[in-house]
C-alpha cells in the first residue's frame, strides 16, 4: 500500500469515527477506529521494512 493510500485510510477512519460519535452510532465509530488501526499497522510495517533495509545496507558496506 502506498503512503498516500495509508494517509487517506487514516483520514477516512478519523472522519468515520467522528461521525459515529456525533450520530451516536457505535458501528460507524468502530469502523473508523478499525481503519485508523489498519493505517497505523501499515505505517509500522513500512518503517520496520525500511529500517531492516538500512541495517542491511550499512552492514554490507
Amino acid at each position: 500500500m502506498s503512503m498516500m493510500n495509508t494517509l487517506f485510510k487514516r483520514a477516512r477512519g478519523a472522519m468515520r469515527e467522528s461521525d459515529g460519535k456525533a450520530l451516536q452510532d457505535p458501528v460507524r465509530k468502530a469502523e473508523g477506529r478499525r481503519l485508523q488501526e489498519e493505517a497505523r499497522a501499515e505505517t509500522e510495517r513500512r518503517r520496520a521494512r525500511k529500517a531492516g533495509e538500512e541495517r542491511d545496507s550499512r552492514g554490507s558496506a
